[in-house]
């Protein structure tokens, strides 16, 4: 998943984003941690504060009951936010949190519907006394700590990286991916790659990669990125790593670009969404190759995009397991709060079992749960 100002296309509003970075990474240096996040944080609120104005303005409230993922009790849950939370909207956030929430995600969703940031934390409160948990995303400067109650607070989502250390061997890159599996199979399959800036590449890719391996794998619960949007993202600075199988015939792939020495996987396929080439490793094949591509010429960053802040979380543990570490992107703007009001008993054994990541525990607050 990928941050964008609003507003602006994917590609201009990814250009903007990773030049502030690169002025501020030129500026100030690797090392100079504390002052560049502090810039970034700087750059981040404002664009805060412009969504807060255009497209954050409004937020949809819902009440959905079912059986909880956790141990199977009722359920009462209240869910508020803004961005991705229409029931028809592509993005489909509200979806993730039903699928979270409840067994099968199946729950009975009652829309009612909306308010206005101002009124944000007004209509929180009065859902209060119906329901036994209640989670909210929504823009960091309309957000508040409950002063009641179980809750946790901290960023949505957060950006999953690989950040390479100076005099590091790839060896040493290696030991941190737990894919020995994985890794076995692409070797196995005899995989290499290559890249393609080559427009009829990028047709190929989007619509024999990654339109049949997305719509398999997520159905209807997922964002389907347009021809049009990653074509824009492939003319500015991108290009198709390709995966070749034994007979260099092209496999799989993925969208990549590179802006002030940080590569940005942006999505990836698998010819016909093939399952038999994802088990001989080809899905991996994009993730080992891609790191290695970007050790081998230099870069200080791999970008695998945006994730929820579950540790638990399927892409997470993916990630995890390829070497990828959280961290907080100051260019998103919503922050994300759990409250049990009442410290309802099935609401505390849900949070339990969906701890947040410990790594990004210094951007969180709680109530000691």
């Amino acid at each position: 998943m990928r941050t964008y100002i609003r507003g602006l296309s994917s590609a201009c509003s990814h250009k903007i984003q990773s030049g502030i970075n690169g002025m501020i990474e030129r500026s100030y240096g690797i090392s100079e941690v504390r002052k560049r996040n502090l810039w970034l944080k700087f750059w981040g609120k404002i664009n805060s504060f412009k969504n807060l104005l255009t497209n954050d303005r409004r937020s949809f409230i819902y009440i959905l009951n079912g059986l909880s993922l956790a141990d199977g009790q009722p359920l009462r849950a209240g869910l508020l936010g803004n961005f991705g939370w229409t029931l028809d909207d592509p993005n489909n956030t509200l979806y993730y949190f039903r699928m979270k929430l409840f067994q099968n995600a199946e729950a009975t969703i009652e829309n009612c519907g909306t308010c206005l940031f101002p009124q944000l934390r007004h209509y929180t409160e009065s859902l209060a006394k119906e329901v036994d948990i209640i989670l909210v995303e929504s823009n960091a400067y309309s957000m508040w700590k409950p002063n009641r109650g179980s809750w946790r607070l901290g960023p949505a989502w957060v950006r999953m990286v690989i950040d390479f250390q100076k005099g590091q061997t790839w060896k040493e890159v290696e030991k941190q991916m737990n894919q020995h599996h994985n890794l076995s199979a692409l070797r196995r399959a005899k995989l290499t790659f290559r890249l393609s800036q080559e427009d009829e590449d990028f047709h190929v890719f989007y619509h024999e990669m990654y339109l049949p391996l997305i719509q398999d794998r997520f159905k209807d619960c997922c964002y389907v990125e347009s021809e049009d949007e990653l074509l824009d993202v492939f003319h500015n600075k991108g290009s198709i790593l390709q995966i070749l199988d034994n007979d260099q015939q092209v496999v799989g792939g993925w969208l990549q670009t590179v802006y002030y020495g940080v590569l940005y996987d942006h999505v990836n396929g698998v010819r016909d969404g093939s399952q038999e080439l994802v088990r001989k490793g080809v899905l991996s094949g994009c993730y080992y190759f891609g790191i290695r591509w970007g050790f081998e010429n230099g870069l200080r960053r791999i970008d695998a995009g945006m994730c929820p802040p579950f540790s638990n979380d399927g892409v997470v543990v993916h990630k995890h397991r390829w070497g990828f570490k959280p961290c907080v992107d100051w260019w998103q703007p919503e922050q994300l709060l759990i409250w049990s009001p009442q410290s309802a008993e099935v609401a505390l054994r849900w949070m339990r079992a969906n701890p947040l990541m410990m790594e990004i525990a210094h951007h969180m607050e709680d109530s000691g749960i």
